[in-house]
């Protein structure tokens, strides 16, 4: 598989839809309308970089990197990462319905605005992950450890955790009926069934 290193520079519209490359390299660059979609990118690689408005679904990326980078409105359906290290990277407005961040590896790592529905974070290290008004429904956290990460502001229908993985873990007022919801415990309002209490 051949190798690419693009150091510098702005790359607009460029077109990988389905195309292999190993060992792929962005350093210092602002990627803008560009079309992963499909793509196998072993080794994937991302430094000092912003990455506007483009589609990086259903790639696949075993182990890639990305350190000090900015997704911003970008479509990551179905993005395969096993193993993939963040560190400082922010998502914003981005759409990872589906996507597969499997033992992914986070330090310093936000993600604001942003649909994870169906997403499987499965043995992840989300330590101090910050989830801002994202949607979380059905999120697959099983095996994460998430300390200090704040889901305040996102929505967790049937977010998929225990009691290990929300350990320490930052939350609102709100949102405290749907993690109760998470154990199996039915809410009700005290007085609900007062009357038939009475009745018995």
């Amino acid at each position: 598989m051949e190798q690419f290193v693009f150091e510098g520079g702005l790359f607009t519209n460029w077109d990988w839809i389905g195309q292999t490359a190993a060992g792929i390299r962005f350093e210092q660059a602002l990627i803008r309308r560009a079309v992963f979609s499909g793509a196998t990118l072993p080794q994937f690689r991302l430094i000092d970089a912003r990455v506007e408005v483009s589609d990086l679904s259903n790639t696949i990326c075993d182990r890639p990197r990305f350190q000090r980078v900015e997704f911003s409105e970008c479509r990551l359906l179905g993005a395969q990462w096993p193993e993939c290290r963040l560190e400082d990277v922010v998502f914003r407005e981005c759409d990872l319905r589906d996507a597969v961040l499997v033992l992914a590896r986070c330090r310093a790592v936000r993600f604001e605005q942003c649909n994870l529905t169906g997403a499987t974070l499965l043995e992840a290290d989300l330590t101090g992950v910050v989830f801002a008004g994202c949607d979380l429904t059905d999120v697959v956290f099983h095996g994460a450890r998430m300390a200090g990460a704040d889901l305040r502001g996102s929505i967790l229908n049937n977010a998929r955790a225990g009691a290990a993985e929300l350990k320490g873990v930052i939350i609102d007022a709100a949102q405290a009926a749907q993690v109760v919801t998470l154990f199996g415990v039915v809410v009700r309002d005290a007085n609900a069934d007062t009357s038939t209490a009475h009745d018995a």
